[in-house]
């Protein structure tokens, strides 16, 4: 992806659940972008480390991704690899720029085990749904501390099970019915069917208040730019 993109992107981007862009220095042999720093260290390698998030600390981290995602929707923007939410280089304009209207994408970027099936199958996709399924691997893996599959496609067995409702995957055992009531309307075949941002955001299980008993990955509002 053009690095031009990718800028054009994060200046448009300006959310406080977004990573803050500061500019870009492009010489004959490098690019350098400037990004807001970021302390504490990323969720990934904090999951890697517990094994799993408490069920407060995954709901806290997951509403702030969904409100992240609902804002680059609203431009039009769809993230695609969401397990890098800092970096929108594999990011797209879903709308027309003329028209505003949503277009279909023949691109297929991404993390394989977070891909919907659309895009793990190369087939014309929605940006919005892609997304979804890819927010709701992220949630299973705050909570259980592996992935449910391999890859989104009826080649991977705990996928297939999945698809046909056969719940018996080892990854389900230690989420609740709230949560597995969320996870199977995002993880619906049918991008059409699958929840929406407003679905997940009505549901049961966001408005639940879970006490918290960890302390959170502090991330820093410093002025002090990043490079990379």
């Amino acid at each position: 992806m053009h690095g031009s993109h990718r800028i054009n992107l994060l200046q448009l981007c300006q959310h406080e659940n977004i990573i803050r862009f500061y500019g870009s220095v492009e010489s004959a042999t490098n690019h350098q972008i400037y990004l807001e720093y970021v302390a504490g260290g990323s969720l990934l390698n904090k999951i890697g480390r517990d094994g799993s998030l408490r069920e407060g600390v995954a709901q806290h981290y997951f509403k702030q991704l969904i409100t992240g995602m609902a804002y680059i929707h609203s431009l039009g923007v769809v993230h695609r690899d969401l397990i890098k939410i800092i970096d929108f280089g594999l990011a797209s304009l879903f709308r027309n720029e003329t028209t505003h209207d949503e277009k279909l994408l023949t691109t297929y970027y991404g993390t394989r085990s977070y891909m919907s099936p659309q895009v793990y199958s190369r087939l014309p996709y929605r940006g919005e749904p892609a997304d979804i399924w890819s927010s709701a691997i992220i949630l299973i893996f705050m909570l259980v501390g592996n992935l449910p599959w391999t890859e989104a496609s009826h080649k991977d067995r705990n996928c297939q099970l999945w698809f046909h409702g056969r719940y018996n995957n080892h990854s389900w055992k230690n989420i609740q019915n709230t949560i597995f009531d969320l996870l199977r309307q995002m993880l619906i075949y049918d991008p059409e069917q699958r929840a929406t941002i407003k679905d997940i955001k009505n549901h049961q299980w966001m408005s639940k208040n879970e006490r918290i008993k960890e302390v959170f990955i502090e991330f820093s509002n410093s002025n002090s730019p990043s490079s990379y």
